[in-house]
């Protein structure tokens, strides 16, 4: 069902339910707040706008929390029915979906503007370091890695396939982004402003009602009390200790498609950029690639700010 109908029909059930339409006094009109909690490709999720009218953000909450559902089943390797489950089980997906073939497209796009540093066929390696918590046989790491290319891939508009049997894709560095920058766009399409939206990364819509930014805490170890004003535009962070594959986090999820090898424990980055999905590939590029190559990797997106911590080494902050 379009967005514009979903919308509608949610507004309708709202009505139904008895909700009561009442608008603030005008010197308030954007001050009451609307908040959904959840969860969006496994991680928790949080959409927050204030709009005057009760029964309008509640049902632009509903239509977001339904678009979120329709993008996991897309996106996510949680189920074996999803369309990414599919693609790699098969090798190829017939007649993907619209948001399925833009990801894989702007996934391939990032894989050349980065050199590779950003890949999504790292899969089939990442999967065999999580079944062997990060100790598996070096031949079946090396045979692996021989499956990781970017440029392997095929993406058109009926049919997204793999050249070579046994690769496989992850979306995990950029369908967040993607997923926020949807739901930013649908509520903006809808006519919602001072929105901020958490699916795995930020993205605001303006400011807040007050029209002071959104203060956005950074995750960053050795800035445990540091914010980032967001009025506009989107914030994400990477980091290898989000996911570890070994014991002693060593060996975690940013693995370079190059080498194999994990990114720095404890090295973080956090890239502001227009777009959700753009600063969210990027700040995955960024934890893999060596500090003289930041500057290059960093113009791969105009517009953005980086920030780059990591113990023994000074901060990082640059933009392109």
């Amino acid at each position: 069902m379009p967005t514009r109908r979903r919308f509608l029909a949610a507004l309708g059930a709202a009505s139904a339910l008895g909700m009561p339409g009442w608008q603030l006094p005008p010197a308030d009109r954007d001050g009451l707040r609307h908040e959904w909690r959840g969860t969006a490709l496994g991680a928790p999720a949080r959409i927050t706008l204030h709009h005057f009218d009760r029964i309008r953000g509640v049902a632009a909450l509903e239509v977001c929390r339904a678009e979120i559902d329709r993008l996991e089943n897309e996106f996510s390797l949680y189920r074996a029915d999803f369309a990414l489950s599919r693609l790699n089980r098969e090798g190829e997906l017939l007649r993907p979906s619209l948001d399925m073939r833009r990801l894989v497209e702007q996934s391939l796009r990032f894989g050349a503007a980065t050199g590779g540093r950003f890949d999504i066929t790292i899969q089939p390696l990442w999967r065999l370091l999580a079944e062997s918590a990060g100790t598996p046989d070096r031949r079946a790491a090396e045979a692996a890695l021989g499956l990781v290319d970017y440029r392997q891939v095929e993406a058109a508009v009926g049919r997204i396939a793999f050249a070579r049997e046994g690769m496989a894709a992850t979306l995990n560095g950029i369908a967040q982004g993607y997923v926020t920058d949807r739901i930013a766009d649908l509520l903006q399409d809808l006519g919602f402003a001072h929105v901020l939206i958490n699916a795995g990364e930020f993205r605001a819509a303006t400011s807040q009602a007050d029209d002071s930014p959104w203060r956005i805490a950074l995750r960053h170890p050795p800035f445990p009390d540091r914010t980032y004003p967001l009025a506009t535009g989107a914030l994400a962070t990477s980091g290898g200790h989000g996911t570890r594959l070994s014991a002693d986090g060593q060996i975690n999820h940013l693995l370079d498609p190059a080498t194999g090898a994990s990114a720095p424990l404890w090295r973080t980055v956090t890239v502001a950029a227009p777009r959700a999905s753009d600063a969210d590939a990027l700040s995955t590029a960024l934890c893999l690639c060596a500090a003289d190559e930041r500057p290059s990797l960093l113009q791969a997106v105009a517009d953005a700010c980086a920030i780059v911590t990591e113990p023994g080494a000074a901060a990082w902050e640059a933009r392109s």
